[in-house]
C-alpha cells in the first residue's frame, strides 16, 4: 500500500511540475520576466528580432512560419494595432470597414484620423483584427493611439470598454498599451505591458529633429503603478543614428525607473547600433547655425552638442563672416549629451555673407562635424512684416475676442500687484461657454475657476497681468510639470503673418505656463513647452505671484528677445490665448477643467487663437 501512495505523490509531484512548467511558458506570464525588446516596423532582419525577449512588429511584415522560427528561439510577438487611430493606408480602411462618421480629426503629423474607440463599430473591427493576427500566430496585440483619450476625453470610456472587450475575448493574449497615462488605472488589470513612449526625448516633426523632453512627472508615476502592481514598463525613445548621447541617455533614464528600455529611429524601420559598446569618447558637432533678426537688430546663433558617450573639456568656438573672424568663445565643459547656445549680435550685417562657426576640441574623435557654413541672404531671414491694420490678416471674430495690449507711458513695478493695472483694457474669462478643456460638469462656476488678463508693451517687451479666481489651489510641481496642477497657459503666435495658415505649432508659437505654487512649500514657477528652449532662457523672463482672497494675482514682463519672432510695433497683431487651468483634487494630478479666451482652441492649432493687438505708441520710460 505503501508503494501505491508513493507513486500517486510523485505522479502528483511530476504532474504539478509539469502544469507550473507550462503556466510559466505561457506569454502572459512570459512577458512579466523579459529583459529586453524591440520595435520594429520594417522587414526582415529575423535573426537580429530573435535577440530580443519580445518583438513588436506590423501584421504583415514576417509570414506565419517565421513567426514559428521566432517562437522556437523564445522571442515574444505582438502585431501592431492602431486603437485610437484610423490609418488610411490599412486594407480595413480602404475597403470600407471604417465609418467616417468615427472620425474626429486628422493627425497631421502621421496622416492618420483620431477615432471614438465608443464607437460599437470600430471596437468591433478592433476585436476582429485581433483574432485575425493571433490566428496567424502573434501572441498578442500592442495597443498604439491609446492617448486619443487625451485630445478628446470623451472616448475615454469607450477606450476603457475597448480593451475590456479585447480581453474578453482573447484571454491568453498578450495586450501591450501605448501610453494612454489617463486611462491606466482602469484597464492595468486586462493589460500585460505598458509603453511609455517618448520618456526623455521624443520628435519635432515641423523641424524634423530629435529632441530632449521631460516627462519625470508621469514616469514616477509609472515607476510607482509598477511597483505596486508588477506590471512590466517598456520605455521607448528615439533618436538619431549617429547621436549616442541621446541613445545612452535614454537607456540610462529608463534604468532608473525600472522600465525596460529600447531606443530606435522615429519611423521604427531600423534596428540601430548606436555604439554604446565602443569606448567612451567626446564628441562635439555644431547642431546649429541661425541668424535671427527683427527688421532692425541681427543676431547669429550656434548651438553646439557633446552627442559622444564622455565629457568634452576645454571647448573653444570661432566665428567668421566673409574669412573675418568677428568673436571668439570657449565652453570648460560640456557634458554627455548637454547644448550650448552661443548668440553673437552682428552689428554690420549685409545683404549676403558667408558665416562660419568652428569648434575646437581637443580629443574629439570625429572632427568632421565640428564645423557648419551658412550661406545668408537677408532676403532668407524670416522677418514678420510691419504692415498697416488694414492690410494685416487677423482671426476670425468666432474664435473669440481681440485682446488689447496697451503701450506704456511709464514703467510697471512687476510684484504682482495689480494697482498700476486698473485702467487698462482687460478681457474676462468666466463662463462655461468658454471652458476649452475637461468635463463641463465638474467646473461649478466663476468662483471654481474664473480669470482676468491685461497686455502692455514697450519697446522691448511684453507684460501680462492676470487676475484669477480660484477656491481651491492644488500645485505640487514646480517648471515642466505644472501643467498637472493650478496653472495659466498663455500662447503667443509671434508671426502671425507669416504663417497665418498654419495650424501646426512651430518656432514662432509660443507656450509658456505659469504655476502660483501653493502658497507653502511650492513656489512660483514659469516653463516654456513649445518651442524648446534652453534654461538660460528663463532667467530673462520677469514675474510675480502674489496670493489674494479668492485665488492669485500674477504679472509678467517676456522680452521680445525670448518670444523670437516678435516685433513690437503700433497696431501691430500677433497671436494670443489666455488659458487658466483648474485642478482641485488634493493629490493635483490630473487637470479637470481650462478655460480660454478662445474657447474653441486645441493643443498647438494657431489658426484658432485670438489676436492680440498692440496699440498706441510706447512712451520713453
Amino acid at each position: 500500500m505503501r508503494k501505491y501512495l508513493w507513486a500517486i505523490l510523485i505522479s502528483l509531484c511530476f504532474s504539478a511540475s509539469i502544469n507550473r512548467t507550462a503556466a510559466q511558458n505561457q506569454p502572459r506570464e512570459q512577458i512579466k520576466s523579459i529583459k529586453s525588446y524591440i520595435v520594429y516596423y520594417g522587414k526582415g532582419r529575423l535573426d537580429d528580432l530573435a535577440k530580443f525577449d519580445l518583438a513588436i512588429i506590423q501584421p504583415d511584415t514576417l509570414s506565419k512560419d517565421e513567426l514559428k522560427q521566432l517562437h522556437e528561439k523564445g522571442t515574444l510577438v505582438v502585431s501592431y494595432l492602431s486603437v485610437g487611430e484610423a490609418e488610411p493606408g490599412r486594407e480595413w480602411f480602404t475597403d470600407g470597414r471604417v465609418d467616417q462618421k468615427w472620425l474626429l480629426g486628422k493627425n497631421e503629423n502621421w496622416g492618420s484620423y483620431f477615432v471614438d474607440a465608443s464607437q460599437k463599430g470600430w471596437q468591433d473591427l478592433m476585436v476582429s483584427l485581433t483574432g485575425e493576427f493571433i490566428k496567424k500566430g502573434f501572441d498578442g496585440v500592442f495597443l498604439d493611439t491609446v492617448d486619443t483619450v487625451d485630445q478628446f476625453p470623451q472616448t475615454k470610456q469607450g477606450m476603457i470598454d475597448l480593451i475590456d472587450k479585447l480581453r474578453t475575448a482573447y484571454p491568453d493574449a498578450l495586450l501591450v498599451q501605448n501610453r494612454g497615462f489617463s486611462v491606466i488605472e482602469q484597464v492595468q488589470p486586462e493589460i500585460d505591458a505598458l509603453m511609455f513612449e517618448d520618456l526623455i526625448t521624443s520628435y519635432n516633426f515641423t523641424n524634423k529633429e530629435y529632441i530632449y523632453a521631460d516627462n519625470s512627472y508621469t514616469a514616477e508615476q509609472m515607476a510607482a503603478l509598477s511597483k505596486r502592481t508588477g506590471l512590466p514598463i517598456l520605455a521607448l525613445d528615439y533618436a538619431p543614428l549617429d547621436n549616442s548621447a541621446m541613445a545612452y541617455k535614454s537607456i540610462e533614464a529608463a534604468k532608473k525607473y525600472g522600465f525596460i528600455p529600447a531606443v530606435s529611429v522615429i519611423n521604427l524601420d531600423d534596428i540601430p547600433d548606436y555604439g554604446l559598446n565602443a569606448e567612451p569618447a567626446e564628441d562635439i558637432r555644431v547642431k546649429s547655425l541661425t541668424v535671427e533678426s527683427d527688421g532692425t537688430n541681427n543676431t547669429i546663433v550656434t548651438q553646439i552638442e557633446n552627442i559622444g558617450l564622455k565629457s568634452a573639456p576645454n571647448i573653444g568656438l570661432s566665428l567668421t563672416v566673409g574669412g573675418e573672424q568677428i568673436a571668439t568663445a570657449k565652453y570648460e565643459n560640456v557634458d554627455i549629451g548637454e547644448i550650448k547656445e552661443w548668440r553673437v549680435a552682428w552689428q554690420s550685417a549685409s545683404e549676403t555673407a558667408t558665416i562660419k562657426v568652428t569648434a575646437f576640441s581637443v580629443n574629439d574623435r570625429k572632427a568632421g562635424n565640428n564645423n557648419k557654413t551658412l550661406a545668408y541672404k537677408a532676403t532668407s531671414v524670416a522677418v514678420e512684416p510691419l504692415l498697416p491694420p488694414d492690410q494685416q490678416k487677423r482671426r476670425p471674430a468666432e474664435n473669440g475676442p481681440d485682446l488689447v495690449a496697451t503701450a506704456l507711458t511709464k514703467p510697471l513695478t512687476i510684484d504682482g500687484d495689480l494697482t498700476d493695472w486698473a485702467d487698462f483694457p482687460c478681457t474676462n474669462v468666466n463662463s462655461k461657454d468658454q471652458l476649452s478643456f475637461g468635463d463641463a460638469s465638474l467646473w461649478s462656476g466663476a468662483d471654481d475657476l474664473s480669470g482676468r488678463v491685461c497686455y502692455a508693451w514697450d519697446s522691448e517687451n511684453i507684460y501680462v497681468a492676470m487676475d484669477i479666481t480660484d477656491d481651491v489651489i492644488v500645485q505640487k510641481y514646480e517648471g515642466t510639470n505644472t501643467w498637472h496642477g493650478d496653472h495659466v497657459e498663455l500662447w503667443f503666435d509671434t508671426q502671425l503673418q507669416l504663417d497665418f495658415d498654419s495650424a501646426t505649432a512651430s518656432d514662432d508659437d509660443f507656450q509658456l505656463g505659469l504655476s502660483p505654487g501653493n502658497f507653502k512649500d511650492v513656489k512660483p514657477s514659469i516653463f516654456i513647452w513649445q518651442p524648446a528652449v534652453l534654461d538660460d532662457v528663463y532667467a530673462n523672463i520677469e514675474y510675480a505671484v502674489k496670493q489674494t482672497d479668492k485665488g492669485y494675482s500674477a504679472e509678467l514682463k517676456i522680452p521680445a528677445t525670448v518670444l523670437k519672432g516678435l516685433r513690437l510695433a503700433t497696431d501691430n497683431a500677433i497671436g494670443a490665448t489666455f488659458d487658466p487651468s483648474d485642478t482641485d483634487e488634493p493629490t493635483g494630478t490630473d487637470q479637470e477643467n481650462m478655460l480660454s479666451t478662445a474657447p474653441h482652441t486645441q493643443w498647438g492649432v494657431p489658426t484658432l487663437w485670438n489676436n492680440l493687438i498692440l496699440k498706441d505708441t510706447p512712451g520713453a520710460g
